[in-house]
């Protein structure tokens, strides 16, 4: 007498195999990092504003009456930094502004191409208390080192460490088109596969990764069985408790395929509608989506 399988025993084998090569993985998730852009000051006063924005446009360069004292010094840097190749304009403000030097930047860097300074896609805000960079030339992983290399420079020598955070920061590469941060993460991971697992979390939230692996291996217990059964004579070639019983479980098996396959069906239709989503977002201009920011206390 055949020894029938439990089909019971081979689908719970068949998840339990699955938990145990998914637990490890789950265990092991990399502790993730979120930098939150600066955002604009929540008061701009417009007529300082637009004073700072047409001294850059003449000169490249504004300073208030105090931190700006020395104009020869702050005149020449500006001469220096204004014949890059990727041209820097800069602030020295006698007080911190609104919000912070970083965000402050980012009101001016908007507002210069309103006042035939275009040519500057990278500001520097200067206070005594911090300073902030802003630029679409530049990614925030090249603007931290050059922050960091001139910290010092800065707080001893303003003069000085404006010129030394231009040069740092020149010398470093620059985004490519598209703003890529060349000292970002690539998104092609440890195994250079083109998929960015982060990024694939980020765009698909609460997809039942591990249920539809386990549901895989439940099916493939089912199939394995069926070709078993089949190959030995177990389905439909005996008595009619055996065929009824093969009968039944043909009958579960059926609807369990039926149901995974519409889970499958729903998770790719909303994976879909989720990443056309995305392109469409992605497509829009956005010209601060790609900038560079970065700040420092002084």
């Amino acid at each position: 007498m055949r020894t029938r399988p439990s089909l019971t025993a081979l689908v719970a084998f068949a998840f339990a195999g699955g938990a145990a090569l998914l637990a490890p993985a789950a265990g092991a998730q990399a502790p993730t990092t979120t930098t939150t852009a600066p955002g604009p000051p929540t008061t701009v006063d417009q007529a300082r504003l637009d004073a700072i924005a047409d001294a850059i446009g003449a000169a490249g360069w504004f300073g208030d009456p105090v931190a700006g004292a020395d104009t020869v010094a702050w005149s020449d840097v500006a001469a220096e930094l204004g014949r890059q190749d990727a041209p820097i304009a800069f602030a020295v403000l006698d007080a911190e502004p609104p919000g912070d030097s970083t965000a402050y930047a980012e009101v001016v860097l908007d507002e210069l191409p309103t006042h035939g300074a275009s040519r500057y896609d990278t500001v520097i805000v200067l206070s005594p208390a911090d300073v902030g960079v802003v630029s679409d030339d530049w990614g925030d992983s090249a603007i931290d080192g050059a922050l960091d290399a001139s910290l010092d420079e800065l707080r001893a020598d303003p003069v000085r460490g404006v010129t030394t955070l231009a040069d740092d920061l020149a010398d470093r590469p620059r985004m490519s088109e598209g703003g890529v941060d060349p000292g970002a993460d690539d998104g092609f991971g440890s195994f250079g596969d083109g998929f960015d697992d982060e990024d694939e979390a980020a765009d698909e939230p609460g997809f039942p990764t591990g249920w539809l692996v386990l549901g895989g291996l439940g099916i493939t217990a089912v199939a394995l069985y069926s070709r078993y059964a089949s190959a030995n004579g177990l389905t439909g070639d005996g008595d009619d408790g055996d065929s009824s019983w093969s009968s039944s479980s043909s009958s579960s098996s059926y609807r369990r395929r039926r149901s995974l396959a519409r889970r499958s069906t729903r998770s790719s239709s909303r994976r879909s509608t989720s990443r056309r989503s995305s392109s469409r977002s992605s497509s829009r201009p956005r010209r601060s989506s790609s900038r560079g920011r970065g700040g420092r206390r002084l």
